[in-house]
């Protein structure tokens, strides 16, 4: 059970970090500032994204916190159904 969950993190990490580098190999990444005076950017949000929404299909009584607020990710877009079924696929 434990080598499960370690499995399905470190895939949706990969994942993650496949969106990042899409992002940053693309046009010009735009920064913005939080209340906090900290940078996020579009990749940081879909990165986010990508692991919480993975994680919440398999293991959903999960509490998960994140550096984004929920309120900043709801709205973004990820290929999350196409990576959910992959992960399924992965995790016996």
């Amino acid at each position: 059970m434990v080598a499960d969950f370690i499995s399905t993190c470190v895939y949706l990490s990969e994942k993650a970090g496949q969106i990042v580098r899409e992002v940053y190999d693309g046009e010009k990444v735009d920064v913005v500032t939080k209340d906090d005076e900290s940078p996020v950017t579009i990749a940081d949000l879909k990165a986010q994204k990508t692991i919480v929404s993975g994680l919440k299909s398999l293991y959903p009584e999960l509490v998960i916190v994140g550096e984004e607020s929920a309120e900043s990710i709801e709205h973004v877009e990820v290929a999350v159904p196409r990576i959910t079924d992959e992960i399924r696929k992965q995790v016996p």
